[in-house]
């Protein structure tokens, strides 16, 4: 018996049940990371400065996570 394929168009859309974006920032030195915030990203910036001020470390990596859903194009 021979496979049959069948390719069915997809097209990424923003996810309409979670459309939420989370914030997370992560220090380069120790890998450190924030507490996750939803929306905003002042509480991650802020995480960020306190952590400097607390290690001396500088650099940091923006994690930023967002929803998505696969839907077939019509």
């Amino acid at each position: 018996m021979k496979a049959l394929y069948r390719f069915v168009p997809h097209r990424l859309t923003a996810d309409p049940q979670n459309d939420a974006v989370i914030f997370v920032a992560e220090c380069t030195t120790c890998e450190e990371q924030s507490p996750p915030a939803a929306a905003d990203r002042e509480p991650v910036e802020l995480w960020a400065l306190a952590h400097t001020g607390r290690t001396g470390h500088t650099g940091y990596r923006e994690i930023i996570t967002r929803f998505w859903r696969a839907a077939r194009t019509p």
